[in-house]
Order: C-alpha cells, then sequence, then structure tokens
C-alpha cells in the first residue's frame, strides 16, 4: 500500500512539474517581444526555475 501512495504523489508532482513548464513556455512566448535585456534576465530566472524542477526531481526520486 505504501508503495502505491508513493508512487501516485511522484506522478502528481511530475504533473504538476510539467503544468509549471507549459506555464513558463506561455510566458516565454508572451514576453518575446519585449527588448532584449529583460528577455536576458528572463533566461536567469528560467535557468533557475529549471535547476529548481530537477532539485526536486533529485529529491522525489531518493524519497
Amino acid at each position: 500500500m505504501m508503495l502505491i501512495c508513493l508512487l501516485s504523489f511522484t506522478f502528481a508532482e511530475e504533473v504538476l512539474f510539467r503544468k509549471g513548464c507549459v506555464i513558463e513556455k506561455r510566458k516565454w512566448k508572451q514576453m518575446n517581444e519585449i527588448g532584449r535585456e529583460r528577455r536576458r534576465s528572463l533566461r536567469k530566472s528560467g535557468n533557475a526555475f529549471w535547476q529548481k524542477g530537477i532539485q526536486i526531481q533529485m529529491q522525489s526520486s531518493r524519497g
């Protein structure tokens, strides 16, 4: 029973993470019209977002 709970939890986490990625991509599309300097700062925050997501996945896989 515990295993099923853990699996469903990580699955839900992954779905949420993917939804977050989709939202980020939408933001990118909206912000593409904004100047290059703004885009550079966005790229940095995007990298931070991805790193955070990877860390979450690492933690959940370690369990």
